[in-house]
């Protein structure tokens, strides 16, 4: 496979002039933005494991107990409640917070900022930024397989001006109020370092050398901290002296790169949405990688000489599982690693947290959370909601689904899910009704920090409490645990409350509280989407309940919404077969939340209409989100049936997919054509029985031991590792609308922008 094909790249017909419209470089470790005229041409540098994770003692406060926020919420209280939660958990103090690293500048002798002969190109498929100006041509990657930036140029006979400007030199206001002084210059042995020692003990070294190559010169760069060992400055040279030639760093970086890509693709007829797909898959396989901290709100391209937005945190409300919704069904289980080894990793710190603050054991952890798991000061609702350790598990949950694998269920993901039902079962209070009810919790980010904001039974909570108990009972099945295990299981799962509706049947956010205005947050609808307890495949009163919810959202508009609601109502519509709707949101975003270079701004930054926000902060979670709403209009395979091509518009008359993953770990690629599913191919690692939905009852199957017809759906017999393959004749009923092959590039900057 070809894909990603030069159509999807970034092309820059005028030099990026800011950060925030730059060249994003990644390898799961250091990240790299490339802007700048190439008078100087810029690398904002960024390391996955540069925080400042100082912990100011927290208030002394005798009132912040779960005995007294019981009380307060049972006399409603809300005001104090609130005074005393925001108090506690969103202290006035600046750390942790991820930080700045700052940026290598590259001045080229003899070069003018004459712009009208810039061309830049940022190949997705190689991971590479090519640049020309003034006679030169420079291409910047950052090694997939080693810590390493390499920057060549051709035709440039004399060395370059290399400098350093640091989060002092580039911030000094901000970097004072931290503690952090200028950077250290140092030299060894034909290397130029900066030494930046942070008040925490960290010390960060940026390190490069220039050597001349054919027909040029090649700068290698490098980043070690502390974290890699006592003498960072040694193992800083030690990697610049061992690092290969350049064209053996690039064959090495390219067949990284080859392999990801062969591993699955997708071609549809609208050329926007395709390219989202690559791109969102590009961003998070340059940001998490195993071995590394998982991506954070901005991943690997941290702000430019400024603290991150939201302090580039861990956002477990949405974000983490917006940025890790991709992984599944695009077969890259590899790049969701670091999130599950995360999780292990701060899974002890937030027990302890717990049977600290409620008394029993389990896991509940904050919503904003440092690289080490400590709680990141935030508003208080958000922070003090209860769900967040729940939905991170359903990360954990999805993980076993596509990859099958016993032990990680045995050993990882069954004992953490333990773990968050305990928590859950000491939280519950059964209700004079005889249900089980969430005492004190709140709908994400519904009114903010305000007052307002508190209530009970939010229906995620009660989603995420339902779904946990079915994957703890699956789980045990799965394992074959006796049934006096799963009884508390079941006890809670037959005992939780109901979920909250409107008198017409509609889900409400939580008990008491409908959807009564523009909201970003669609979370209330969880049960429909990533979960799949209310569907349209279920009852007539789900179907009601779809539809009513789905009217309110449509009727309170998209005023609150933010850039990264659009991708998440995607997915939802994708979900329950909206296939218009689905593609309309992704237009959307695309069309009035990505910056030029593909970054997710959050605001309606081009001040189109859609929303009230205009501000433009970077997150990359929306970027990855758009990626798996696209998956989701192709494919889908909840509930235990492979649908094809489940929500694509009418108008996609042709679209392919190839080397998808399904849920049981089977992989799949289909073909339509002519508005029909003509093809599909269906490869497991085990001998199963899959259900398909979505090719034609008269396909004729090989490589299969048995493929009956039923209700509308095959049931397809797979052997280990032996493809199976269904084809139907096509039935040409009309004339397909052909792929635009002139389609220009989506993202970079051209000449009158």
């Amino acid at each position: 496979m070809s894909c990603p094909n030069p159509r999807h790249d970034l092309l820059y017909e005028i030099p990026s002039k800011e950060w925030n419209t730059g060249a994003p470089l990644g390898n799961g470790q250091i990240g790299v933005m490339v802007w700048g005229d190439g008078n100087p041409l810029r690398l904002t540098l960024d390391r996955d494991d540069l925080w400042d994770l100082r912990m100011p003692p927290g208030p002394d406060d005798p009132s912040f107990t779960w005995q007294n926020l019981k009380k307060l919420a049972q006399e409603k209280d809300w005001g104090t409640l609130n005074a005393t939660v925001e108090r506690n958990l969103n202290p006035p103090v600046p750390t942790p917070t991820k930080l700045p690293l700052g940026r290598l500048e590259i001045a080229f002798r003899g070069t003018s900022s004459n712009t009208s002969v810039f061309r830049g190109r940022l190949s997705l498929k190689k991971a590479e930024f090519g640049v020309t100006f003034g006679g030169k041509r420079v291409n910047v990657f950052v090694c997939a397989h080693a810590p390493v930036v390499v920057v060549e140029c051709f035709g440039e006979s004399a060395s370059p001006l290399v400098s350093w400007r640091s989060f002092h030199d580039l911030n000094p206001g901000q970097a004072a109020s931290l503690g952090i002084q200028p950077s250290d210059s140092l030299q060894m042995n034909g290397s130029t370092a900066a030494v930046q020692r942070f008040p925490d003990g960290t010390t960060a070294v940026v390190a490069w050398r220039c050597a001349p190559s054919a027909g040029g010169f090649v700068l290698r760069c490098t980043v070690a901290t502390s974290a890699d060992g006592d003498d960072p400055i040694a193992l800083a040279e030690d990697t610049l002296r061992g690092c290969a030639s350049a064209h053996s760093l690039k064959r090495r970086h390219r067949e990284w790169w080859s392999d990801f890509w062969s591993r699955s693709s997708i071609t549809i007829p609208e050329k926007r949405l395709e390219t989202l797909w690559y791109y969102g898959l590009y961003k998070l396989a340059s940001s998490s990688r195993p071995g590394n901290l998982p991506a954070n709100l901005q991943g690997l391209w941290v702000t430019d000489g400024v603290l991150p937005p939201w302090r580039g945190d861990y956002h477990a409300n949405m974000n983490v599982q917006e940025t890790y919704w991709p992984v599944y069904a695009t077969n890259h289980l590899e790049i969701g690693v670091p999130l599950l080894q995360w999780i292990e990793n701060v899974t002890e710190p937030a027990r302890q947290r717990t049977r600290n603050f409620f008394g029993w054991d389990g896991v509940r952890m904050e919503t904003a959370l440092a690289s080490n798991g400590a709680p990141v000061p935030g508003w208080g609702t958000v922070q003090y909601w209860p769900g967040a350790a729940t939905w991170l598990a359903h990360h954990l949950w999805l993980h076993w689904r596509y990859s099958g694998d016993r032990d990680f269920l045995r050993e990882k993901a069954f004992p953490f899910f333990q773990l968050c039902f305990a928590f859950w079962e000491g939280y519950l209070e059964k209700g004079a009704d005889g249900h089980l009810h969430v005492p004190l919790s709140h709908s994400p980010e519904w009114n903010g920090n305000l007052p307002g904001a508190w209530g009970r039974n939010p229906v995620i909570d009660l989603s995420l409490i339902r779904n946990l108990c079915l994957w703890l009972e699956e789980s045990a099945r799965e394992l074959h645990l006796s049934d006096e295990v799963r009884a508390r299981w079941k006890v809670v799962a037959e005992s939780l409350a109901p979920y909250p509706r409107d008198p017409a049947g509609g889900l409400m956010l939580m008990e008491g509280v409908p959807l009564s205005e523009s909201h970003r947050h669609p979370s209330h609808l969880m049960p429909v989407f990533p979960m799949h307890d209310i569907s349209v495949e279920g009852t007539e009163e789900d179907r009601k309940c779809i539809e009513v919810s789905l009217a309110q959202l449509e009727r309170m508009g998209m005023g609150e919404w933010t850039g990264w609601s659009f991708p998440y109502v995607s997915l939802i519509a994708s979900r329950v077969g909206r296939a218009r709707m689905a593609e309309y949101m992704l237009k959307l975003y695309i069309e009035s939340f990505v910056l030029p270079n593909g970054c997710h701004a959050n605001g309606d930054w081009r001040r189109n209409g859609i929303c009230q926000y205009h501000y433009s902060p970077f997150t990359m979670e929306a970027e990855c989100a758009a990626t798996s709403a696209v998956t989701e209009m192709v494919l889908q395979s909840w509930g235990g049936t492979i649908r094809l091509f489940p929500a694509v518009p009418q108008t996609w008359r042709d679209a392919s997919f190839h080397g998808f993953l399904a849920e049981g770990g089977i992989e799949v690629s289909a073909v339509r054509e002519f508005g029909e599913t003509t093809d599909v191919v269906l490869c497991s690692r085990e001998r199963v029985e899959a259900r398909v939905v979505g090719l034609r009852g008269d396909a004729q199957w090989r490589g299969t031991a048995s493929a009956r017809w039923e209700n509308g759906m095959w049931i397809v017999a797979l052997a280990a590792d032996v493809p199976a393959r269904g084809q139907c004749r096509t039935r040409m009923t009309d004339k397909p609308k052909a792929t635009d092959t002139r389609t220009r590039n989506v993202f970079g900057l051209r000449a009158w922008e």
